[in-house]
């Protein structure tokens, strides 16, 4: 398998490198990260379902404020502004979602454990 920077494909390389770039994204992850990654087990053996727990929580948290800004667009906040435009950039430079690798988006979820 030919990797990309490092990473299966670019697709992972590139979401990844959005999430450690943006000072935001890195903030949201390291709070998603704390809330979500127990501290006392073995989290090894989950890595992909990590990934791919993140993954769509992400989505699901961009797409909220998104849809809350088109209702209600004087109650985002300058931060959540900031995150839905970030976020759209990442999809935007990605191309193709469903190629990002769970896995390996696990394994950089866990260096912030």
């Amino acid at each position: 398998m030919t990797k990309y920077n490092g990473f299966s494909n670019r697709e992972t390389w590139c979401y990844i490198l959005h999430l450690r770039n943006s000072e935001e994204l890195d903030r949201l992850v390291g709070g998603w990260v704390k809330d979500n990654v127990p501290k006392d087990e073995d989290v090894e053996e989950t890595v992909g379902s990590l990934g791919v727990k993140f993954f769509k929580e992400l989505g699901e948290f961009i797409n909220a404020l998104h849809h809350h800004g088109e209702v209600a667009p004087d109650e985002v906040s300058q931060d959540g502004n900031a995150k839905i435009k970030l976020y759209s950039a990442l999809v935007v430079d990605v191309e193709d979602m469903t190629k990002v690798n769970p896995i390996e988006v696990g394994e950089m979820l866990l260096e912030y454990a």
